[in-house]
């Protein structure tokens, strides 16, 4: 024990006066991998939910982790918190991570018998929140902040008629129906885009429907796209309609023998790319594949889900609406004494790069650079392209 030390003791600049800083620290595992912490502590004061968060916060900004977990063992006698009084604390705790948990906790009642805490919901959706584990989340969560576990239950109390909507709703699958107030909760922190305005027509009234006389308007009925905005790294294979946005390449079209077009391409938004597809009618397949292979970005939204032909998470546009595409920050050299770049291949050089000697030439220029040298190899030298910018 002589060689354990308190949370105070380690990290002497966190600012907390509660009893968290006298917690003895057990172990400390961190995981390079996914840049999480885990903490494990042991007390024999009674820890508010409000300092392990504080806490996790503090690490997460101190080592520049992505997550910190906490767990905290009490010693036997310890004068605990009614369990009824923190539930709420943890739980709010948890659904900070899971915005989806978040917006269907207003609808909720909790009740405690024995070991058990059971959730029950106002609208449908323990067969969502099951099958997302996020009752296993907060088993861990109320473990790890309160010290004890409990098994955790979801339970849906709702109307007659809402059972007979569902049933009537639930896909082929078996794949548990994802209810109207989840989905309309944004699954990420992502910053939403701006709605595009109304378009006004000559006599001065608002055509507030955004149909095809919006010019924005690639694909589809309605230009205003109702579904959030998410990001393409939290999409689930069974996620259900949702929207995108970002920068596509890779356009390919093939004709069907239906007479519709097949058009496929890759949708990039900053976090990760993946496969779209959308199906055009005969005769609009030209006008479509013109103006996306000229727009600078798109939003789509359609339906995304695991396609058992590539086996890969796919999505089927069914709405497509050009965008400004992502906006990029210009890169600068703001090095007082510039370098000279002596190992740079271009495009020359076989399965070794990609940009031309023009590009490099240039940037080298933008940043104040006197020189820059070209160390081609393998088919030909870019010297010939290289001297016409001299």
């Amino acid at each position: 024990m002589s060689n354990m030390k308190r949370i105070n003791e380690i990290f002497s600049d966190y600012e907390s006066r509660g009893n968290i800083n006298t917690a003895i620290v057990e172990s400390v595992v961190l995981s390079k991998k996914t840049k999480t912490l885990e903490l494990k502590l042991s007390s024999d004061k009674y820890i508010d939910i409000s300092e392990f968060d504080y806490l996790n916060k503090f690490i997460r900004k101190r080592f520049a982790l992505e997550d910190s977990i906490i767990a905290v063992k009490y010693a036997e006698g310890t004068d605990k918190k009614p369990i009824e009084q923190e539930i709420e604390n943890i739980v709010f705790f948890v659904a900070e991570k899971y915005p989806a948990l978040k917006a269907v906790l207003n609808n909720s009642e909790y009740e405690v018998v024995d070991n058990a805490i059971s959730f029950n919901f106002k609208v449908a959706v323990s067969g969502f929140l099951k099958s997302m584990d996020y009752d296993k989340k907060i088993h861990n969560a109320i473990k790890n902040l309160y010290g004890t576990g409990y098994k955790i239950n979801f339970v849906d109390k709702v109307s007659g008629e809402e059972l007979l909507r569902i049933a009537q709703a639930k896909p082929a699958s078996g794949m548990p129906v994802i209810p109207k107030e989840v989905k309309a909760a944004p699954v990420n922190n992502y910053p939403q885009q701006p709605r595009d305005a109304a378009i006004v027509k000559p006599d001065g009234k608002a055509e507030a429907d955004g149909k095809k006389g919006d010019s924005s308007l690639i694909l589809g009925r309605n230009a205003k796209i109702k579904e959030p905005v998410i990001k393409i790294t939290d999409i689930t294979p069974d996620e259900g309609r949702i929207a995108i946005e970002g920068e596509i390449s890779n356009i390919e079209a093939k004709e069907l023998k239906s007479g519709k077009t097949l058009v496929s391409f890759d949708l990039y938004d900053g976090s990760s790319s993946m496969t779209c597809k959308a199906f055009l009618k005969p005769g609009e397949d030209g006008e479509v594949l013109s103006r996306l292979k000229g727009a600078k970005g798109i939003r789509i939204a359609g339906n995304a889900g695991y396609s058992k032909f590539s086996g890969e998470v796919e999505m089927i546009a069914n709405t497509i609406v050009e965008t400004e595409g992502v906006k990029k920050i210009k890169r600068m050299d703001r090095a007082e004494v510039k370098r000279v770049e002596l190992h740079m291949h271009s495009q020359m050089s076989q399965m070794d790069a990609m940009t031309s000697a023009t590009d490099l030439i240039k940037r080298a220029m933008s940043w104040g650079m006197t020189s820059i040298a070209l160390t081609d190899h393998g088919v030909v030298q870019a010297f010939p392209e290289a001297h016409k910018l001299l």
